[in-house]
């Protein structure tokens, strides 16, 4: 058996690693002209990566690789950069391309200045060149971008585009004039170039916008605007063009929230999802302006909710787009958890805020330093299955080194992530600094749990659970290519008195998963009891997903899922520490001591939170009650959750499954570790 252990800094805090891991890189040079003549490498080309710049000095040479937000070349050089997707990125003479966002989801760049041209060859979510009011989006293209005015980012300019092979969109921010209001809406639109030059569909391949000549689009009355984009978007449907529809939906939008038609927008900005799905800058843009729309309403619950959508959304990208992206969501969140009067959150976004805006000031930024690597162990239970896997763990080190907020990205089964959790707290960190000052920073840390070969279950891939196959008996539209990735997992929790009795069965449940790949309903087809029922469907709810794919996007899908309750069962919950607790409990019970006995009452390490399966964005404010009893064993962790009360009985089967993921400090009496009797009362609103 080996056990492998993996501590770095996730890409969110760029530029900070606690020990040298892999990174593929963001550029790879495949050419270099200097005047006109192909070099094997050259000096004078600068980058900066989030405000740090290099030594333009220091030669770059064929096949070296780069990471950074911004390329500048001078006046007798161009530069061929092959992306980690696999695309083009010719930077001419005297140019300048910043990124703000370069992941395996997409790329966008802004050309601050001169010429590039790019080839776009890889199926992505996005790619797109952006230039203050001035946008161009491509998918299978090629196409010349040139700035005009030489100009920054938020200048308003002129840009041209000209299409080389392909489809590509320009679109930039138009004002509206409205005679009987004085509101001022501001529209996003666009104009597709569809075609090569030789194409006789379009033979138009040259775009360019002066933002200084463009006049207002002018209506006479609000009415008169509402008709214009209703029919716009009406005819784009019929076009049966997705793109064309996405637009119109978008440009809809935009004037349905300037003239404060909410309600209205949230419709429209609805669909405009389902028609940009697998986008993922559309999806995220689409969540972020629905939670306008909600706050503008003053319906912050249906805010916070659209805000975390965002938050899942969003890649750790190279480059500083998400971060900044980050950064805005969690000042939203604690703001409207504030309004909310949930203090809680409140405080937890606010420290996500602070962790993420210490981002901007990169230059003289050292990042945090692993002091003491802890102590990691393989779990037993998964040793004896044969089974290994990957964790992937994000936190706050605060300013005294102290982790917190700790959340769970990645994590194929339980055991593996309570592993990897002790072993972050059996960890010393010394904090991140900036200008000499201690800061809270966020890091990410991968574990990985191996095996030999010859230690291995011989099960596919080894995963902890497979996922069921699409059938030719499923609907059509939920036989994907790609099935979703199961990304965090949660154990059913073993109904106790069942369990005392050694009482086994199955349930088999229906979920639909949307095209974010988050939980949106599960219904019980069948069990053996109703509690086993009750507590497969509380388990799937606290189950995370990356999304399915077909033809590249991402789908809504849905499968049936079957757990069997038995004591010799692969992945269920009686784990050896479940069966030592449960003998306790029926054998031993004046050894299972109540907190008072205690030397002191344990302190809760690392509580994740429950889905809450009575969360839909129209749902009333309703205030309710859960109250369990659990034990907490000899390590700390949670055994035996038992439901005392509850005014909602699928809100309390979800605390309870997800109670058996938090850890606490070790019960003692007289110094001694011992079993310990805990009850709780949670309280949703």
């Amino acid at each position: 058996m080996q056990l492998s252990f993996l501590f770095a800094v996730s890409a969110l805090v760029p530029g900070v690693a606690l020990s040298q891991t892999a990174e593929t890189p963001a550029f790879t040079v495949t050419a270099i002209d200097v005047e006109g003549k192909s070099v094997s490498s050259a000096v004078g080309i600068s980058f900066a990566r989030y405000g740090k710049a290099s030594d333009p000095g220091k030669p770059l040479s064929l096949n070296d690789g780069i990471n950074t937000s911004n390329i500048k070349t001078p006046a007798n050089t161009t530069l061929t950069l092959r992306t980690l997707n696999g695309n083009t990125i010719r930077l001419m003479a005297a140019s300048t391309l910043t990124t703000s966002a370069l992941n395996r989801a997409g790329e966008r760049y802004a050309l601050l200045g001169g010429t590039a041209e790019f080839e776009v060859t890889a199926p992505l979510g996005f790619f797109q060149i952006d230039n203050a009011k001035f946008a161009v989006a491509a998918s299978d293209a090629k196409f010349r971008v040139q700035r005009i005015d030489n100009g920054s980012i938020n200048d308003a300019g002129e840009i041209e585009v000209e299409l080389i092979r392909g489809k590509a969109s320009v679109q930039r921010q138009y004002e509206l004039s409205i005679a009987d209001t004085t509101q001022k809406p501001k529209v996003r639109m666009a104009e597709i170039l569809s075609a090569s030059p030789s194409s006789p569909a379009a033979p138009q391949t040259k775009l360019r916008f002066e933002a200084s000549k463009n006049e207002p689009m002018q209506f006479a009355t609000v009415a008169a605007a509402t008709l214009f984009f209703k029919n716009r978007t009406d005819d784009a449907i019929k076009s049966k063009d997705d793109e064309r529809i996405a637009e119109a939906l978008f440009a809809q939008a935009d004037f349905l929230s300037g003239i404060n038609e909410h309600r209205g927008a949230i419709l429209v900005l609805q669909a405009w999802q389902a028609a940009a799905a697998g986008n993922n800058i559309a999806q995220y843009d689409a969540q972020m302006k629905i939670a306008d729309a909600y706050i503008a309403l003053k319906e912050d619950r249906s805010a916070a909710a659209h805000l975390l959508l965002a938050l899942k959304i969003i890649n750790g990208p190279f480059s500083s787009g998400p971060a900044r992206g980050y950064t805005a969501i969690c000042q939203m969140l604690s703001e409207t958890y504030l309004r909310l009067n949930d203090q809680p959150a409140a405080k937890k976004y606010a420290k996500l805020y602070a962790a993420y805006n210490q981002k901007y000031k990169l230059p003289t930024f050292k990042g945090p330093t692993l002091t003491a690597r802890g102590n990691t162990e393989f779990p037993k239970k998964m040793r004896q299955w044969g089974l290994d896997g990957n964790v992937v763990i994000k936190t706050i080190v605060n300013a005294d080194g102290a982790l917190e907020e700790l959340h769970v990205e990645k994590s194929i089964h339980p055991a593996f992530e309570q592993a990897a959790i002790k072993g972050m707290m059996s960890m010393r960190v010394a904090p991140a600094t900036f200008e000499g000052n201690i800061i809270p920073t966020i890091i990410g840390m991968p574990f990985s749990f191996m095996l030999t070969p010859s230690k291995r279950s011989d099960i596919s891939e080894h995963a902890a659970f497979k996922f069921p196959k699409v059938n030719s008996s499923k609907p059509t539209e939920s036989q994907y290519d790609v099935a979703p990735e199961i990304m965090v997992v949660s154990l059913p929790a073993y109904p106790r008195a069942l369990l005392q009795e050694n009482v086994t069965g199955s349930a088999t449940i229906s979920v639909v998963l949307d095209q974010l790949g988050t939980v949106k309903d599960v219904t019980v087809v069948a069990a053996s009891h109703p509690d086993f029922g009750a507590a497969t469907k509380a388990m799937m709810q606290n189950w995370e997903f990356a999304p399915a794919l077909k033809a590249g996007k991402p789908i809504s899908v849905q499968f049936n899922f079957e757990h069997r309750f038995q004591f010799n069962q692969r992945d269920n919950a009686i784990s050896d520490e479940t069966l030592q607790a449960i003998r306790y409990v029926k054998s031993y019970p004046a050894e299972v001591y109540e907190l008072s006995a205690l030397d002191a009452s344990p302190k809760i390490l690392y509580q994740p939170e429950a889905a809450d399966p009575r969360k839909t964005l129209s749902s009333a404010n309703a205030i309710d009650t859960v109250q369990i009893e659990f034990i907490i064993d000899r390590e700390g962790s949670v055994q035996l959750p038992r439901i005392v009360a509850a005014t909602n009985m699928d809100l309390a089967w979800s605390v309870a499954t997800v109670l058996q993921r938090w850890l606490f400090e070790v019960p003692k009496l007289k110094g001694d570790a011992v079993f310990a009797r805990k009850e709780m009362i949670f309280e949703f609103k």
